[in-house]
């Protein structure tokens, strides 16, 4: 698709639209048809474009299953009623390949296999095949569960298509003409060439000590390359074993490639359907020892894939994944890059960060971003599996079309234009195949990794960006007006470091390159980042930028022009000194609005925010130019109340166990989440049933105050020795859509309270574990809260709703840091002719990036997700105005560890 730069300005909200973020839907429950049926009509209401049905940990219905299909012929035929598509996971948890267990129960035959290394104290090196019995996260974690051993042999293409029939073919017959009507495509999840055994304490998946290999591999090496490999397996193993490991990595990459990724690519496109998905992690070294070769493994994807785990914002540590995935994407011609994006995040996660990272993505190329955290349900062990939720059960959730929009607008930016990148690294597939595996790293990085890094900073340091290109296609490129041009891509250079080993091959075709013109940097790492340094940034006949913080310049080509992002790259925020050299103009996703610039100018750049400058041909349609302002602090007491029940967690919560008597809750959090010590101890483990006991304390008695925990969890609750009657409960969705509130005013008291209950579990919830993912397995924390019309101040529930302010407010330590909703925070103020009359808009600066929504005398004035949180006003008349800030809280005031939040200042925009 080509889009003018003067074309997108006049539709940019609707050209935008196919990059707004879709979304992993978790079916971790009972999966009621009504719920489903409310998830899916949610998503249509906010604008979700496509889900992603996930079948993972704590789903009740068994995987392929006559009722799993009845409910997935369900959400398909409300995806066409709502009008929206769906992806399929191909598989319960993961790894993708053994069917929830099901391929290696019914075909033993197919169980994979790899060469197991070890070196006795005197250095000598064995090998041998082995078959592994770890128990992996895709046949655990349900009640119907069995747990089966080891993996599926992704070497074979018997056993691939084996693993094709079990899934996507009895999908497509089940699913019938809906599939067709509604499916998008599967998406396939860190499918591996091999899972080696290892142990707790030692080297875990990613670097244990093994290679990938299969009962046919002997004969098929032999046939191919003229010589036996099984009297050589010690030599596959040490420093630049040379030939033999070359040849047998030529054939495992074609093995692993062409069995699975190949088979499901071509099912998929004979079907209709798009494949997608990523590979085991995206470090390079794992994707050699795991895939062979990363760029063989994602051509055949429609949408090659990219996981990013966590949420930092700047990938620092991880630019080279993030470079290298969508460089072999361009390289295979496909202009999507799917993003499985935020698992193993903090629960503080904010809109606006996410917003920031998604720009940040659109910039290196990753264009189909899908959230992960639409949570089918979080109660039990469930809020303990890794994803944040990202849901109705969200305070900001009602902010979502904001940010939806902001998301797409800077994503289109980045791929409606082509990335102009002047270096290209060529990819070391050579060097990391030769790694010794007895290198005790201490992370999965390696040499060639490292000098790769050493490249990239020096490139980004220079001003300029770069790609990858690979040694599979390097036979492609040619030379022409002094530039090297493949068939997706073109650069000025390709950096081939003497410091990094490549092909011979690979170094035959460079030297056709050079004999042609083309520019290669063939020196040490530091004599080739010299020369990089050395080099006037290739933007700098656009403009002339001066920077108080560090940040980089990303460029896209446009048919009538240039787009320039300027990415602060900082912790802080930074300063650009701005002065283009032809008429340019801001584009500003978050508000849509496009400024013109003028000659010089001065832009604040929010941390890891990005500032869009384009240069065009013709003035934009809606470039609209903005006069100078200055601020105002508007001074005035400030009240807060919430608009829905505070929580707070119970106090000194233990557990009584049949042997150990009473024991303390824990930190329950098995990765970044937070959650508070309400987690139930280990030892617990295969309980069903668990007495717990706690405290709170009362200054007076609120004059709403209840219990609420979730419906399945919950079989007794006393207050101060008095049963509390459980059936006169009622549904109040907090944390999750289970959860429901019973009244304890009439049995709390003032001073201390004593509460006591007995917990449900099934028996799955506590015994959650595999050998891979859930080693340190997680147990369910006790969900028993207090809820009302309290503010929780020191230990002691206070009564009164409302709190007044002088700002600067941090409302987590005034009696709202366990609170779930948003808080309504408000004043009045008296203005003058003279002020009200200047006045232009207001802005806000909050504690943290949270979603602000601003009303003045009852009218909103807009929504905001991030920085800047600035609001265009009406016309103020002299008088009395009311002044409200509706602030979202985060999952983690009631779920994890309470994150600050609140606002610092409010004033008035003066022009």
């Amino acid at each position: 698709m080509s889009v003018t730069l003067s074309e997108l300005s006049k539709q940019w909200l609707a050209l935008s639209q196919p990059y707004r973020p879709s979304a992993f839907w978790f079916w971790n429950d009972g999966l009621n048809p009504e719920d489903l049926r409310n998830t899916v009509a949610e998503m249509a209401r906010v604008g979700i474009r496509e889900f992603l049905i996930h079948p993972v940990h704590g789903m009740e219905i068994e995987y392929l299953s006559a009722e799993y299909f009845d409910r997935l012929r369900l959400a398909l035929g409300l995806a066409d009623e709502f009008g929206l598509k769906v992806w399929i996971y191909d598989e319960f948890g993961w790894p993708s390949g053994n069917a929830g267990g099901l391929l290696l129960r019914d075909h033993p035959e197919h169980k994979g296999w790899y060469l197991a290394f070890t070196k006795d104290e005197h250095g000598n090196v064995t090998a041998r095949p082995t078959q592994s019995d770890m128990i992996l996260d895709n046949t655990m974690g349900a009640p119907w569960a069995k747990s089966e051993a080891g993996y599926v042999d992704t070497l074979s293409e018997d056993a691939m298509r084996c693993f094709i029939e079990l899934t996507h073919e009895r999908i497509l017959r089940e699913c019938g003409e809906l599939f067709h009507r509604v499916v998008v495509g599967f998406f396939t999840d860190e499918p591996t060439a091999m899972v080696p055994e290892w142990k707790v304490g030692h080297p875990g998946p990613w670097t244990a000590i093994g290679m990938p290999w299969t009962p046919a591999l002997p004969s098929l090496f032999k046939e191919r390359f003229g010589y036996d490999i099984e009297s050589r397996y010690t030599e596959l193993a040490g420093e630049n074993p040379g030939q033999t490991k070359r040849d047998y990595w030529a054939l495992v990459k074609d093995m692993h490639a062409g069995a699975y990724h190949g088979q499901i690519g071509k099912w998929c496109r004979d079907h209709g359907v798009k494949y997608t998905g990523h590979l085991g992690e995206d470090l390079p070294i794992m994707h050699v020892r795991f895939a062979g070769s990363v760029y063989q493994c994602l051509r055949h994807m429609d949408e090659p894939g990219i996981d990013y785990l966590s949420s930092w914002t700047e990938p620092d540590d991880r630019f080279i994944e993030m470079t290298l995935i969508p460089s072999a994407a361009r390289h295979a011609g496909k202009n999507r890059v799917y993003c499985e994006a935020y698992g193993i995040s903090a629960l503080d996660i904010r809109l606006g960060d996410i917003m920031k990272r998604y720009q940040m993505f659109g910039l290196y190329g990753v264009n189909d971003i899908a959230l992960m955290g639409f949570h089918h349900s979080i109660s039990g062990v469930r809020k303990q599996t890794y994803w944040p939720p990202i849901f109705t059960t969200t305070a900001w959730w009602e902010f979502y079309p904001e940010f939806r929009d902001a998301c797409a607008r800077s994503v289109s930016l980045s791929s409606l234009g082509t990335p102009q990148s002047r270096y290209a690294i060529l990819y070391p597939q050579n060097q990391l195949e030769q790694v010794n595996l007895f290198n005790d790293f201490d992370t999965p990085h390696d040499p060639a990794s490292e000098a790769m890094a050493a490249l990239a900073r020096a490139i980004y340091s220079a001003g300029e960006t770069f790609e990858f290109v690979f040694p599979e296609i390097l036979h492609e490129g040619r030379v022409e007006g002094g530039r090297i041009v493949f068939p997706h891509a073109q650069y000025d250079a390709i950096l081939a470091p003497s410091d990094l080993s490549f092909f011979d091959e690979s170094m035959r075709e460079l030297d056709r390159l050079a004999s042609e013109g083309g520019r290669l940097y063939r020196g040490q790492i530091s004599n080739v980042a010299d020369s990089i340094s050395s080099k006037i940034p290739s933007w700098t006949d656009k403009v002339d930028i001066e920077s108080d913080g560090g940040y980089r310049v990303y460029r896209f080509a446009y048919p009538d022009g240039e787009l320039l992002a300027i990415r602060n790259v900082t912790g802080e925020p930074i300063k650009l000194r701005l002065s283009p050299s032809a008429p340019c103009s801001q584009w500003n996703p978050l508000s849509g609005e496009i400024a013109a610039c003028s000659d010089k100018m001065s832009v604040s750049v929010e941390p890891h925010g990005t500032e869009y400058i384009a240069f065009c041909e013709s003035a934009m349609v809606n470039s609209t130019a903005r006069g100078s302002v200055h601020l105002r602090p508007l001074d005035a007491q400030w009240m807060a109340s919430g608009e829905s029940l505070n929580t707070a967690r119970l106090a000194q919560v233990e557990f009584l166990h049949d042997e150990l008597g009473w024991i303390p809750a824990i930190d329950s959090s098995i990765s970044s989440t937070g959650h508070k010590p309400s987690g139930i101890p280990q030892v617990f483990e295969g309980y069903t049933r668990i007495r717990m006991r706690a405290k709170f304390e009362c200054a007076g008695i609120p004059d709403k105050l209840g219990i609420v925990f979730e419906a399945d969890h919950l079989e007794a609750l006393w207050l101060n020795g008095h049963a509390i009657d459980l059936t006169k409960s009622e549904p109040l969705q907090v944390w999750d859509t289970s959860c429901r509130w019973v009244d304890i005013r009439e049995r709390a008291s003032d001073g201390e309270n004593r509460v006591e209950g007995v917990l449900s579990y099934e028996e799955f919830e506590t015994r959650v574990s595999s050998q891979a993912f859930f080693v340190n397995h997680p147990m369910p924390s006790c969900d028993v809260c207090l809820s009302g019309d309290f503010r929780l101040t020191g230990s002691a529930l206070v009564t009164g709703h409302g709190s007044a302010h002088v700002l600067p407010a941090d409302f987590s330590a005034d009696g709202w840091g366990e609170y779930g909703g948003i808080l309504d925070v408000e004043c009045s103020v008296a203005l003058d002719a003279l002020i009200a009359g200047q006045i232009c808009g207001l802005m806000v600066e909050p504690v943290s990036d949270d979603c602000i929504e601003l009303l003045v005398d009852g009218v909103s004035c807009g929504r905001r997700i991030s920085a800047p949180y600035t609001f265009d006003l009406f016309d103020l008349e002299p008088g009395q105005h009311s002044i409200k800030l509706r602030v979202s809280g985060t999952t983690a005031n009631i779920l994890g560890t309470p994150s600050p939040w609140g606002i610092s200042a409010v004033s008035w925009m003066i022009s």
